[in-house]
């Protein structure tokens, strides 16, 4: 039962390290990377006509 108790404290402390390693290096990256900047949405090939009204 000792052996399980040491085995469960170090996979916490490696999980502690991982999410804290994982979120600093987002913060502190500059600049910060955001998925939103990768999002790229689809243009149209052609022009809009122009008899049709923009909104």
């Amino acid at each position: 039962m000792e052996k399980r108790k040491e085995t469960t404290q170090k996979m916490e402390a490696v999980a502690k390290k991982l999410i804290r390693y994982s979120f600093l290096e987002g913060v502190e990256k500059w600049p910060p990377e955001c998925l939103g900047l990768y999002y790229q949405p689809h243009r149209p090939e052609k022009a809009l006509p122009k008899t049709q009204k923009h909104k």
